[in-house]
């Protein structure tokens, strides 16, 4: 029986506690644990147990709680001697006399030269306490005896103290000694401990900070100055004096052959080295304990080599991975080729059923009991405090295998050593980290093809003799490996299969692997006999939190974050940090994959299983709920986008809706299937802005029209939904479908009453027109646009309002001041998509005037904005960036970058881009002489522009076709080009393309042998191209205009051609252009 008073009252016997109910029983019993074995007169236990308030007959009262406490402690326990009663300890132990015990014997071992058991000795008497002396005896009488345990605790902690100084233990004092003098300011022994303890750290000013500190509280408190010995210890601070710096302590001589410490080695014996704990001679095998190896480890160099490195930089390492993956075996690879100087040591947790054998368990492994018990006989086991001593500071490895059934005290037990113990390292193998600080989780990966190929073919040669591989055999093999993911149990338990089937019967029946791979090795513990066990035992051994987490998590279509796994998967009262506990325990159970990168953690489930959480979920009924909450996360996810891809944050949101975007496809295929048509539009047009980011607009006005389609209220999320699926529509080529589905966009925006989706429709509607080249329209829808955003202060609105007027009135005017408003707009909110398009549109101003260093500078900046939102932002800059290569006479860049852009865009891509694309390309390649390749990218341009009802694109397609075809001496082909090229032109009044579509037909006329005719075309280019920016930069003149007025003024006399060029620069030219296009 052990009785403890160092703290409240404790009874235990072989039992386990032995509850003491009453506070006068306790009382009883503590006066007489306390006395013991000395006997107490009755008189003296009825004034301890009852005070001043003493019952009618105290007597009586006495004998009925001895009769009580009897009955608890045994008979025998409690001995009547005449008036007086007596506790007969017997084989019972009170902590108050082991304490005293313990203090005593490490102070002869201190003294004796022995730091290290006296530090342990000290220790062991301190882990005694467990609160305040005899609490329960709450007496006058008592308080001097509880005065004295303290007195004697703080010199035990004084001398525990002395004793790890001289191991070396400064740095890790340091803490300890600061709440120490903090608790006890007056006493002068700890002001000097921490102030050697913080020299020996390197700390000399806080040791001299400390001294200031002790001599303040003792002026303030007592008015006296520090002792002799505290003023020597500052002028030897402030000396760097050699006496203060560590040395190591020495050697202990051998016990004698009663077991006693003989006298300490003399003055100049061998030390201990400076860690404080012994090493092995030069050669000798390094001590420890690892179990021994019943076949190779094969493979896993890669991982050996790595773990080497992590261990020397790391205390802790988990190795975590699915139950097979090789986590003991490797962990015991690592620690063979270790050797430290204490050793390797195994500490296995698996037999253990409950948490309370951790302790032991881990010091059997260290092999620290033995010792332990002969230094302390009979002690209460303080095991890990005494496990720690016993490490003490040498450099030891310890594994400590499967911890994951008792993470818990796992992870209280490491980590107390490894603060403890500044020289240990641990290696740990569990299903999931022990959450200590300081730990790297190490997820042990599948065996590579080849490594899992060997291991196969080793383990398979005892099942068969004669196995081995050939060139067609390793590869089957191989498949097998492949199918089973490289785990090595898995591996292991098929290559046993080879004893009885062929390696294509093997391979042949791995879709039924849960049968297959069965008959481990018996000895092995059952849930490794067979994969199916490995799985069922995984998911079985799941709480039931853990079991409805993993069921729900498998609703997910691909990656997941902590934030959405909570939506889907929690329960009422679940957060965040509640779900990462669930997720970490089912990372490392197997059940789930934490994903490396950067940002936010992710996670996914193994794909293998996704069918087994959904199965499960079926089962239960739960199917349609949990979907159900995944609609719902995603839903309003994509709301908060539909603002987020708006403003700042731009980039991380484009990036998170990547991440995500199987979900939302996954949510929007679940809404439209299950005919909500409210969430169905909300996914929908949250996602709008992203898919023309990334110009997936083939994709975009699927879902959206789907979503449409699915019956629902009339809300303000259904109204930007349509405004979005019409914008796409029309961009894609059908600009009636579209137009009619914004139009119906503003009036369900209307009758809801919602000004900012009305200001959405009308400014997408006006983009379409702008596209298009209609600036009346345009213009007018603008003008909606923008008073809508007005009254609702929409500050990005009014900014892409801007924006796309300067779009439009490109096509006839230079329009500075909206792209200056849009770009200060923009930058207000943060948005970078904004800015990256002012910027280029700015940048084709400059080109326009000629100024090629500034345009390819804003465009360059444009491209830095659009990194991250998309491929569709980033081709349209890389195209104006190749076209002023061609300029500036780079033509391998601007190949690259044209041919770049076009390999990139996919089938559904919207239109425009593509046009663009192409006729960059077609430029491009005639500038490289390659015409033949030119002239087929410009007639698919050419018949996509016309497709699509692109006016622009269809103008340039085919005027650069009509040039290809001047060159090539085809002077009717290349009229008839360029007269299709001015009629789209013409509608629209594009003055640029007006322009370049009148020089064609210059230089169809100078082919034709009319140089007068050619020059007044070149003229009428000339007038149109002044109205805008002036007249065409030299760099763009030699593509085609240096050549066709050279032709002209060689058709013509010198003052003939300037006749007939200035005619045609005063013409006007509507009844020009419409004569020309009544010719065609």
């Amino acid at each position: 029986m052990e009785i403890s008073l160092l703290g409240p009252l404790e009874v235990r016997d072989a039992a386990g506690p032995v509850e003491v109910h009453g506070p006068r029983a306790r009382r009883l019993l503590a006066a007489l644990a306390l006395r013991a074995p000395e006997p107490l007169l009755a008189d003296q236990l009825i004034e301890l147990v009852w005070g001043g308030a003493l019952p009618l007959n105290a007597g009586n009262a006495l004998q009925v709680q001895v009769s009580k406490l009897r009955r608890l402690v045994g008979e025998g326990r409690i001995l009547t001697r005449g008036r007086a009663y007596q506790l007969a300890l017997g084989d019972a132990r009170v902590d108050v006399a082991r304490f005293e015990s313990l203090v005593a014997e490490g102070r002869c071992a201190l003294e004796g030269g022995d730091p290290r058991r006296a530090a342990l000795l000290l220790g062991a008497a301190d882990a005694l306490w467990r609160g305040p002396a005899l609490v329960d005896l709450d007496h006058p009488s008592v308080a001097g005896e509880v005065a004295r345990l303290d007195e004697l605790r703080l010199v035990a902690r004084e001398l525990r103290v002395d004793a790890d100084l001289a191991q070396g233990g400064h740095a890790r004092l340091v803490p300890e000694l600061d709440a120490l003098t903090a608790a006890h300011p007056l006493r002068e022994r700890l002001w000097g401990q921490q102030m050697v303890a913080l020299y020996r750290s390197g700390r000399q000013a806080d040791a001299l900070r400390a001294y200031q500190a002790a001599r303040r509280h003792l002026a303030d408190e007592l008015g006296l100055e520090p002792g002799a010995e505290l003023q020597r210890l500052e002028a030897a601070v402030l000396a760097h004096d050699p006496s203060l710096d560590a040395r190591p302590p020495p050697t202990p001589a051998p016990p004698g052959p009663n077991g006693a410490a003989a006298r300490p080695a003399p003055s100049g014996a061998a030390p201990y080295p400076p860690a404080g704990g012994g090493s092995s001679p030069p050669g000798s095998p390094a001590v420890g304990r690892l179990p021994a190896e019943l076949n190779r480890l094969v493979g896993r160099s890669r991982e050996l080599a790595e773990l080497a490195v992590v261990l020397a930089e790391h205390r802790l390492v988990t190795l975590v991975g699915p139950g097979g993956s090789g986590k003991t075996r490797l962990a015991l690879g690592v620690a063979r080729a270790a050797q430290p100087s204490g050793g390797a040591w195994f500490a296995d947790l698996a037999p253990l059923s409950d948490q309370a054998g951790v302790p032991s368990a881990v010091a059997a492994g260290l092999g620290a009991v033995d010792l332990l018990e002969e230094l302390m006989p009979g002690a209460p086991r303080q095991t890990l405090d005494r496990a720690a001593d016993y490490v003490g500071h040498r450099e030891v490895l310890l594994v400590v295998d499967n911890c994951e059934h008792v993470v818990g005290e796992s992870a209280r037990v490491v980590e107390a050593l490894l603060r403890a113990c500044p020289g240990l390292t641990v290696l740990a193998t569990s299903r999931e980290p022990l959450g200590v600080p300081g730990e790297v989780a190490w997820a042990v990966p599948p065996l590579r093809e080849e490594e899992a190929v060997q291991l196969f073919a080793e383990r398979a040669t005892a099942h068969r003799s004669g196995f081995a591989l050939d060139g067609t055999s390793a590869g089957v093999v191989a498949d097998i490996c492949r199918q089973l993911d490289g785990l090595p149990l898995a591996v292991e338990l098929a290559a046993a299969r080879a004893g009885v089937l062929s390696l294509d019967e093997v391979a042949a029946r791995l879709d039924d692997r849960f049968r297959l791979l069965t008959g481990g090795a018996r000895t092995a513990r059952a849930r490794h006999q067979t994969l199916r066990a490995v799985v069922e035992w995984s998911y079985e051994l799941l709480d039931g939190l853990e079991a409805a987490t993993f069921r729900h998590l498998s609703t997910f279509a691909g990656s997941f974050d902590l934030e959405a796994a909570v939506a889907v998967c929690g329960h009422e009262g679940t957060d965040e940090l509640d779900m990462a506990d669930v997720l970490g325990r089912l990372v490392d159970k197997s059940l789930v994959v934490a994903l490396d990168g950067p940002g936010p953690g992710r996670f996914r489930l193994l794909s293998t299983l996704v069918l087994y959480g959904r199965e499960a979920l079926e089962a239960v009924a739960e199917a349609d709920t949990a979907r159900g909450r995944h609609l719902a996360w995603f839903a309003a996810r994509s709301e908060a986008a539909s603002v987020e891809l708006l403003g700042e944050g731009q980039v991380e949101r484009v990036a998170a809706i990547q991440r995500d975007l199987d979900d939302y496809r996954a949510a929007l295929d679940w809404a439209v299937s299950c005919g909500d048509g409210q969430a169905a539009v909300t996914v929908a047009g949250g996602l709008g802005w992203f898919w023309w980011l990334q110009g997936e607009l083939s994709e975009g006005s699927a879902w959206l029209l789907a979503a449409l389609g699915t019956p629902g209220p009339t809300t303000s999320q259904r109204a930007r939904a349509r405004a979005w699926a019409g914008w796409m529509v029309a961009l894609r080529g059908d600009f009636d479908a579209g137009a009619k589905e914004l139009a119906r966009a503003e009036d369900e925006a209307d009758r809801v009453g919602d000004a900012e989706a009305l200001g959405t429709a009308a400014a997408l509607w006006a983009s379409a027109h702008a596209f298009r080249g209609d600036v009346a329209e345009a213009l007018e829808l603008l003008e909606r646009a923008e008073a809508a955003y007005r009254r609702v202060g929409y500050t990005w609105g009014r900014g892409a309002v801007h924006l796309v007027r300067a779009l439009a009135l490109s096509y006839g005017a230079t329009p500075d001041e909206d792209l200056a408003r849009a770009h200060a707009l923009f930058e207000e909110v943060g948005d970078a998509w904004g800015l990256a398009v002012v910027l280029s549109e700015q940048a084709e101003l400059a080109e326009r005037r000629g100024d090629y260093a500034t345009a390819i500078a804003q465009l360059e900046r444009a491209e830095r904005l659009t990194e991250g939102l998309g491929v569709h932002c980033s081709r349209l800059v890389s195209i104006r960036l190749g076209n002023l290569a061609l300029l500036t006479g780079d033509l391998a860049t601007a190949e690259r970058r044209h041919g770049e852009v076009l390999h990139g865009l996919v089938e559904g891509a919207m239109p425009f881009a593509r046009i663009t694309a192409l006729g960059a390309r077609g430029l491009s390649l005639r500038v490289a002489g390659r015409v033949e390749e030119a002239a087929a990218v410009l007639v698919e341009a050419r018949a996509l522009a016309r497709e699509a009802d692109l006016p622009l694109g269809h103008s340039f397609a085919a005027g650069s076709l009509g040039y290809l075809a001047e060159l090539d001496g085809r002077a009717t082909e290349a009229r008839a080009w360029h007269l299709e090229a001015l009629g789209p032109a013409a509608r629209l009044a594009e003055p640029g393309a007006m322009a370049f579509a009148l020089e064609g037909l210059a230089g169809a006329a100078a082919l034709a042998g009319d140089g007068e005719d050619a020059a007044f075309l070149l003229g009428a280019g000339d007038q149109l191209r002044r109205r805008v920016a002036g007249p065409m930069p030299l760099a763009e003149r030699a593509f085609n205009l240096d050549r066709i007025e050279a032709a002209a003024r060689r058709l013509c006399t010198a003052h003939g051609f300037e006749r007939a060029f200035a005619a045609g620069a005063a013409e006007t030219l509507e009844p020009v252009v419409a004569d020309l296009l009544g010719q065609s």
